[in-house]
């Protein structure tokens, strides 16, 4: 009975800790399926494939991710993406937007590769409004394309 007791308090107690763990100990991530095309015109042009946002057009296009902030903080961020293999880069940025409309970005990272390379993108203070990231994304080159895989910040 007493292991019980034991055992039901740890857990209660772990679960708690969890909880009131700060959100930025706590990891955020999205697929790049959780992003669009913009302007909307460009949104005929991806493809989705599990979390990979593809882009089937001949021409670079912008695919545009908002992501929810467990809190106002400062943020590592970062993106898994490839370009087309050939001459066309896949470019990304992460974007605060304050409560004014405000926008700020720390650069932007990109890559040729056709296979799928983790960038980092910085990182950013967000102590209000919103955070999205945004990648201009390869166009097709024979088989290869460019894609987002995901976004991460945390």
């Amino acid at each position: 009975m007493l292991s019980r007791k034991l055992l039901a308090t740890s857990l209660l107690g772990l679960g708690a800790a969890t909880l009131l763990a700060s959100p930025d100990a706590r990891s955020a991530h999205a697929g790049g399926h959780s992003g669009h095309g913009w302007p909307n015109s460009a949104m005929t042009c991806f493809q989705g494939s599990f979390s990979d946002m593809r882009n089937n057009c001949s021409t670079n296009q912008l695919l545009v991710l908002p992501v929810e902030l467990p809190s106002f903080a400062t943020f590592a961020t970062s993106v898994r993406v490839r370009g087309n293999g050939s001459s066309s880069a896949t470019t990304c940025q992460v974007i605060r937007v304050d409560d004014n409309g405000g926008g700020f970005s720390p650069g932007t990272v990109s890559t040729v590769s056709s296979t799928f390379v983790t960038l980092n993108t910085g990182n950013i203070s967000v102590p209000s409004g919103a955070l999205s990231f945004e990648c201009s994304v390869a166009p097709v080159s024979g088989s290869n394309r460019g894609s987002v895989l995901w976004v991460d910040w945390h």
